[in-house]
């Protein structure tokens, strides 16, 4: 029989300490409440502390599709993305609640945009970040005749090679030449009455409006009156580590301590603090945003954006000979591919439309995934322009989930890394709690529509 002190040593060693709620089994469910004592933290950080690396995992917990697609990542020398891959989805990171003292764990994920499990999460989180940009276009803007929310897409001619990343940012560049251009054209006289404009202000600071235009001074110093233009506040109130001898900005210094005043050279603490500085200033900017989102055909090499746009009617045939220009100046060969039409189901579908290749996959063999990955880093997916391009939006910040006993903000235990689901098997699952836009838009016609019905829409653009 053991001793109360070997009874207690027992207690203290076990992984969790599971207290079931009456009726409940207990499972990985997020009913079961589990607590994690010092002691078992303190083992954890032991083996997977913050820092170290991720955790070595056996490949036979791993499924053999994406093992070979892990395979096929280190043939390129991916060696950190394949590890990546292997343990997508078989390690957590551990929560706790600092009010309940409960805790759980959420499920760790890759984020590879070749990752069959992580599209879904890229697309929510790409589409919750976009989303808001229509609620900052002024009421007046939309009031303009033609000015509205339109899919506007692009496809480059190919040989069947993959593009290098050279020739994917001169493409990024062609698309975006040849939307301004065709838009700066269809908008000439709005366009120009507002160049070399300043703005005006209030005696308050604010910009000075009328009719929601904005107010500015021309070149010969009179007063206009901006139709098709918008104010915009780029910058933010933040932290700037500041010297405190000449009040400029310092910079980290790699492998020190110090940081490098561009004045005083290196300083150390506390010669040098953060400070609040207020970065905020307004903008007069044209009334455009375009949003190229760019991806490859499905199992081929066709490099194409599917853009989402708002501003004026623009004509199909003069987009296409712009974009035949453009095209022809930068990559030396013609692409003439482009389907516009106005989003008939509004912003979100048009949205959808955009992203939907950050859900799905782009190959259908794992040694083309890994070729895909390969040829996608340091490539940038999408990119916000126009005249909300830099302005700072509020939204709901991730990565805070919530309690499910008392809805306070749960905390990553501190020091304490990626762990393997085998060594917290105890502990109930974080429940799911970012909204489902996949699913939301999954039967638009429009949004989700196969890449080869765009050859259908329009002959000059197939996928």
């Amino acid at each position: 029989m053991a001793t109360a002190a070997e009874s207690l040593l027992l207690a203290v060693n076990a992984w969790a300490v599971p207290c079931p709620v009456p009726g409940v089994a207990t499972d990985d469910s997020s009913d079961v409440e589990t607590y994690v004592s010092g002691m078992q933290k303190a083992r954890l950080k032991d083996k997977y502390a913050w820092g170290t690396g991720l955790p070595r995992l056996p490949r036979e917990g791993c499924a053999p599709d994406r093992l070979a697609q892990s395979d096929a990542l280190r043939s390129l020398g991916l060696e950190k993305r394949a590890q990546r891959l292997e343990i997508c989805g078989r390690v957590a990171e551990l929560f706790e609640c600092a009010d309940c003292c409960l805790s759980f764990k959420g499920i760790w994920g890759c984020s590879l945009r070749s990752c069959p499990g992580c599209g879904k999460k890229i697309f929510n989180r790409a589409f919750a970040e976009l989303v808001p940009l229509d609620r900052q276009i002024p009421s007046a803007l939309k009031t303009l005749p033609g000015w509205s929310w339109k899919v506007l897409d692009y496809s480059f001619y190919h040989d069947g090679d993959f593009p290098s990343q050279d020739e994917m940012r001169k493409m990024r560049g062609v698309v975006n030449r040849a939307t301004d251009r065709a838009v700066h054209e269809k908008s000439r006289e709005l366009y120009v009455a507002g160049k070399r404009c300043r703005l005006r202000f209030e005696t308050d600071g604010a910009p000075m409006m009328t009719e929601g235009w904005p107010v500015a001074s021309a070149p010969d110093g009179s007063a206009r009156v901006l139709e098709g233009w918008a104010v915009v506040q780029v910058g933010r109130i933040g932290k700037q580590p500041t010297c405190l001898r000449c009040g400029s900005r310092v910079k980290k210094i790699k492998g020190e301590r110090a940081r490098l005043c561009p004045e005083c050279g290196p300083v150390e603490w506390p010669d040098w603090e953060n400070q609040e500085v207020d970065n905020r200033r307004w903008k007069l900017r044209f009334g455009i945003i375009h949003i190229p989102v760019s991806e490859f055909g499905f199992d081929n090499t066709n490099y194409h954006f599917h853009t989402c746009f708002f501003g004026p009617y623009l004509d199909q045939a003069r987009v296409v000979e712009i974009f035949r220009q453009e095209s022809k100046k930068a990559l030396g060969v013609e692409s003439r591919g482009v389907y516009i039409q106005k989003a008939q189901r509004g912003f979100r579908a048009a949205l959808a439309h955009a992203l939907k290749y950050t859900a799905k996959l782009s190959s259908s063999t794992p040694e083309r995934l890994a070729k895909y990955e390969q040829v996608l880093v340091g490539v940038r997916r999408y990119a916000v322009r126009g005249f909300l391009h830099g302005v700072h939006i509020e939204e709901k910040k991730r990565g805070a989930p919530k309690c499910p006993k008392c809805k306070k903000p749960l905390k990553r235990v501190a020091g304490l890394g990626v762990v393997p689901l085998s060594e917290i098997q105890g502990i109930p699952l974080l429940p799911e709690d970012e909204q489902d836009y996949v699913k939301e838009y999954l039967d638009e016609e429009l949004a989700f529509q196969r890449v080869e019905e765009m050859a259908i829409h329009s002959p000059r653009a197939p996928c």
